[in-house]
């Protein structure tokens, strides 16, 4: 670059003045770089003269200057063109950009032409490098700069230092630490985790840990970390992982509901519970079934993962159910889905095996099996026990039973009769379909006959009547009477047999003036009942005058004696 010194001047327009202006090359001297001259301004009839005015030095060669950086070393390196003077070079100074408008100013001597940062950079620093070298000098100490830059995100540089994934069935506990104890450039961080969606929360730049809660067990998921800056602007290289979330066991289904109740089925409906991740895939439907105030035991089935109905058969009537549906993966069963239901009422069974375990003449004991217990919303009332006379084709007798009893007792009944035995259960939905057996009483006398009475005396002779006693059943039909009498001193009894139609007798060839003891008895297959017992005297006879009083002493006696009993 020539120099020298040199002069020109500069007329302002139209005389005026003071004026402003740029000197270019062409009108004055040879205005190189590094250019000393002196100048004349005339106008408005002054003339100010400026001696050694020297212009600015070149910048450095554009082709030349480059900025690199090297294992975290920023270095800049430049060149001046090949005129270049330095004698009015004053100083060189080099700006180094940083990520985050960050700005470091160094000089470095006129005869250095490449700078090397002190410090290496850190992974705080990924981002965009910048050099910017500055020429001061001249009269005015303009600068002339020229800027290069990089960048620096070299393999393996991550202001993350670690992520670290540590799954649970539902969640991922996410934990990081940072290559570097600080870095300003951080303003926050933004923590994002996908599988099927993809999700993203934003943390603070204090946070180093976050539970990612509400995922699907058994699913894989990608989680990404960025650090931000103020404009949420990634300013680092991502850090992501990969983990799945833990084998488990599916959520139980859901909406159980029992509907369409028999006496003997329940249906069941259900909603299909939310499948987990692949790994986990809903394989089937395990339901049980239980009694819920029977002892009886509880019984499984396995359901197709496809169907979300089903019935229960073969069921209880009158009971309350407890039913239980699970959902089947590999990690086993789920928890219980409950829902309960009862089966409708039902009248209950026959009680079965009737059978007469003693017979006397007026009773019958009977014993039964008692009805098949169903459950406790039809617990029996009572037994309604009917008896039913063959012989006469009628009900006479109809009795409650308590519902515990298995065995009863029959009183008041006829000897000698067929009766029918009925037995029936009560419950709240009705009675139960009969059970019956055909029985008798056993044979037994008669009751003896009744209203026994003396209707006629004679002196010699006694007319008595009566009446039949009550009849038995058809197998202890009335044969016969026995009619009986003796004197007062109990010997030479007499007796007769009389047909069953007969209710009248004359007792002839007695003793005039005597009393008696008439004795009837009623006669059947069993024999003769006890006696019904009369007593009665003949009439007084006629008798010679000597003897009347004697005589008459002794009737009076009689008469007395003779009344009826």
């Amino acid at each position: 670059m020539p120099s020298g010194d040199c002069s020109c001047s500069y007329e302002c327009p139209d005389g005026s003045g003071p004026c402003s202006f740029t000197i270019e090359s062409k009108t004055c001297c040879d205005l190189n770089p590094c250019t000393t001259f002196d100048l004349t301004v005339s106008g408005g009839g002054y003339d100010s003269t400026y001696s050694n005015i020297t212009t600015a030095p070149p910048a450095v060669s554009e082709s030349t200057f480059k900025v690199e950086v090297k294992d975290g070393v920023v270095n800049c390196s430049w060149s001046f063109p090949p005129f270049y003077s330095r004698s009015c070079h004053y100083k060189t100074m080099v700006e180094i950009g940083l990520p985050g408008d960050n700005t470091e100013k160094y000089e470095v001597s006129n005869n250095i032409y490449f700078f090397e940062r002190p410090e290496k950079l850190t992974p705080c620093h990924t981002g965009k490098i910048e050099c910017i070298v500055k020429t001061v000098g001249g009269t005015n100490g303009e600068s002339i700069e020229e800027i290069d830059q990089t960048t620096y995100d070299e393999e393996n540089v991550s202001l993350l230092e670690s992520l670290i994934l540590n799954p649970g069935n539902k969640s991922i506990d996410t934990s990081w630490n940072l290559s570097v104890d600080h870095c300003s450039r951080i303003k926050s961080f933004r923590l994002n985790w996908t599988s099927e969606s993809n999700e993203t929360i934003f943390m603070k730049k204090e946070d180093r840990q976050h539970l990612i809660n509400e995922l699907i067990p058994c699913t894989n998921y990608t989680v990404t970390l960025e650090p931000l800056n103020d404009g949420n602007i990634t300013i680092a290289q991502p850090k992501s992982n990969q983990t799945s979330t833990h084998i488990m066991e599916l959520d139980p289904p859901t909406n159980i509901s029992v509907f369409d109740e028999t006496t003997e089925t329940l249906s069941l409906s259900w909603t299909e519970p939310l499948n987990w991740g692949p790994a986990c895939e809903l394989e089937a439907y395990n339901v049980s079934w239980k009694a819920v105030e029977m002892s009886l035991e509880e019984k499984f089935q396995e359901i197709p993962r496809n169907i979300t109905t089903h019935q229960l058969t073969d069921l209880v009537p009158c009971t309350n159910y407890t039913v239980t549906v699970r959902a089947k993966n590999v990690a086993g069963l789920s928890m219980d889905g409950i829902a309960t239901g009862a089966t409708e009422n039902r009248v209950l069974n026959s009680p079965a095996s009737l059978n007469v375990e003693n017979q006397w003449s007026t009773s019958v004991n009977i014993s039964w099996i008692p009805h098949v217990e169903y459950g406790p919303l039809c617990k029996p009332y009572h037994y309604n026990l009917s008896v039913s006379s063959l012989d006469t084709m009628s009900v006479v007798k109809i009795m409650q039973i308590p519902a515990n009893a298995s065995f009863h007792k029959i009183d008041e009944l006829v000897p000698c009769t067929n009766y029918n035995v009925a037995i029936k259960a009560m419950n709240i939905a009705g009675s139960s379909n009969e059970t019956d057996i055909n029985t008798a009483t056993k044979f037994a006398v008669l009751e003896p006959p009744t209203s026994i009475d003396v209707n006629e005396r004679e002196t010699t002779a006694l007319n008595i009547t009566w009446q039949p006693p009550a009849e038995w059943g058809s197998m202890c039909t009335l044969e016969n009477f026995r009619i009986a009498w003796y004197p007062p001193n109990l010997s030479n009894e007499n007796s007769t047999i009389l047909p069953a139609k007969n209710t009248t007798y004359k007792i002839t060839n007695l003793m005039p003036c005597t009393n008696y003891t008439i004795e009837a008895r009623a006669g059947n297959l069993a024999g003769y009942s006890s006696g019904r017992v009369i007593h009665a005297a003949t009439e007084i006879r006629s008798i010679p005058p000597w003897n009347r009083t004697i005589i008459c002493i002794d009737m009076k006696q009689t008469e007395d004696t003779s009344q009826v009993l």
